[in-house]
């Protein structure tokens, strides 16, 4: 690279699949699906909204959780 910056300090961890950019100081969303590394701009350069729009950029990969039957009480078994 031509100015003398490694790669791993361009990109800071702000939170949990959440990084920013240094040089540009844009967050994104940064996740592992299917074995590949996956960045997703979040467009924008403040930490408030960058963590609002999160949530929705990651449900576009993960589906959501299947609902779990009722659990009926045990009966008689002591």
């Amino acid at each position: 690279m031509s100015t003398g910056q490694k790669t791993s300090d361009q990109w800071k961890k702000i939170g949990s699949c959440l990084y920013r950019y240094v040089p540009s100081g844009v967050y994104y969303a940064l996740i592992k699906f299917r074995g590949k590394q996956i960045r997703r701009a979040l467009d924008t350069q403040d930490l408030a909204p960058a963590r609002h729009t999160l949530e929705p950029k990651l449900s576009g990969f993960y589906p959501p959780f299947p609902e779990l039957p009722a659990r009926s009480p045990r009966s008689g078994v002591t």
